[in-house]
């Protein structure tokens, strides 16, 4: 797994690698252009996996780099926007480096602060009492109860009293 420091060293590598792609005529054809877009994109899915809290939303996947080719394509138009999607992403690293640099790592997501109940070996009373919200616990109560209370209105009618006769011979 990797570890948040290494994370931010990586992102200030590929932060200048962008710097230097960023001017690159073949935009996102360029082959080392996709090999830095790999690079990145592996690498915020490597922390996310780790369950980094990331001070800000990588989009880098989401952009088109300039590689939009429609009926009115502009070559002019194309690398502008490449140029802006780059610094967009370069802006995006630059906030991830210097959030680490004044704030030290981000913290790690755990199960329960996402909403999710992380299980334990065995379910408890108190894991029970702490990962079971409120309103799911009182409707198992009441149909707890109310279970207990048709099977007792059902013991004592008169089919089911004549059907126990027979089953136990009395």
């Amino acid at each position: 797994m990797i570890t948040y420091k290494a994370f931010v060293a990586e992102l200030t590598r590929l932060r200048e690698e962008a710097s230097r792609i960023r001017n690159h005529k073949r935009m996102h054809e360029d082959p080392a252009f996709r090999k830095w877009r790999l690079e990145l994109e592996s690498l915020v899915r490597q922390a996310k996996q780790a369950r980094y809290q990331l001070p800000c939303d990588m989009k880098s996947a989401y952009r088109s780099f300039g590689g939009y080719e429609g009926s009115a394509f502009d070559e002019k138009r194309a690398f502008a926007s490449y140029q802006q999607e780059m610094d967009d992403t370069i802006n995006e690293l630059t906030v991830m480096i210097e959030s680490h640099e004044k704030h030290g790592d981000a913290p790690q997501l755990n199960a329960s602060r996402r909403g999710e109940a992380v299980p334990s070996e065995k379910i408890t009373f108190a894991w029970l009492w702490h990962h079971v919200p409120i309103t799911i616990a009182g409707t198992g109560i009441a149909l707890l109860f109310a279970a207990f209370a048709l099977g007792f209105t059902a013991g004592r009618t008169d089919w089911i009293v004549r059907l126990w006769s027979a089953l136990l011979g009395d």
